[in-house]
């Protein structure tokens, strides 16, 4: 039967076209639901969100999830044994991407974490990790773990890791790019993951090449769905992808019109 799953598309995908430009596009073309990439500070301002509020109101567009333009510095900003530091910017986090996921409606910000390279102790990245998982439940905002491919979420294990020191009380985002870009296929990541994961970036890929619009490649969207309908996943399938792995933009239409019906016919 149908898996009834919101299949939607990040602005990230159209970047470098201007923020509002892509949300505008987006509406114009009836996605219902997409994810704001905000990719400086001037786009979080009470001026801009409300021109973007206006849009989504009216072409009747949900924003289910953003993502931080501030999540290159995660590693420096968060991790490091500088006390200071952390607490600033979890304030600035609370201040501003918070404020404007309030504004607009937006339950899930994606959180990247610490660079693969570092050696900061794992009891500190939980330790920080659950000050800003708290403070984003105390606004009714869910900061969810995405796995990249070079931070330290990008391993399967470490995932685990997360899930056993939180007890399962932890959310993370799927990326399906990142899963291939570390060496692991996206339903090794679901293992991994488990009913923890509220939030998915979808793409598809082939052996040469690991980002694609779905439809495009060689992924078994079919067996991957199945495996998330298992562990009851009732999240968005956000289409994000990189401005380089496509031509036109109605293939994005074209790609979201695919995971549709891969959905339909399960």
């Amino acid at each position: 039967m149908p898996y009834p799953l919101s299949v939607g598309i990040s602005t990230a995908t159209l970047y470098p076209e201007l923020t509002e430009n892509a949300v505008k596009w987006l509406t114009e073309n009836h996605v219902s639901t997409i994810e704001i990439f905000f990719n400086t500070l001037s786009e979080l301002s009470p001026a801009f969100l409300k021109e973007i509020k206006n849009m989504l109101r009216a072409g009747g567009v949900r924003v289910c999830s953003i993502h931080p333009f501030s999540s290159f510095a995660e590693s420096f900003m968060f991790f490091t044994a500088y006390e200071r530091r952390f607490r600033d910017i979890l304030d600035l986090y609370k201040r501003y991407y918070f404020t404007a996921m309030q504004e607009l409606g937006a339950e899930i910000l994606v959180f990247h974490g610490d660079s693969i390279k570092n050696d900061h102790p794992a009891e500190r990245y939980f330790e920080r990790f659950a000050a800003l998982y708290m403070a984003g439940k105390e606004a009714g905002i869910t900061v969810a773990q995405e796995n990249v491919c070079y931070c330290k979420s990008g391993s399967p294990d470490f995932i685990r890791s997360m899930r056993a020191a939180f007890s399962n009380q932890v959310q993370f985002v799927l990326d399906t790019k990142q899963a291939v870009r570390f060496g692991v296929s996206p339903s090794e990541m679901v293992d991994a993951m488990g009913n923890c994961i509220a939030h998915i970036h979808l793409s598809d890929h082939t052996p040469d090449q690991d980002c694609l619009p779905p439809g495009q490649g060689c992924m078994d969207f079919q067996s991957f769905f199945s495996k998330l309908r298992q562990i009851e996943y009732h999240g968005s399938l956000m289409i994000e992808l990189y401005r380089q792995n496509y031509r036109e933009y109605t293939e994005l239409l074209d790609s979201l019109y695919f995971v549709e019906q891969q959905l339909q016919s399960l």
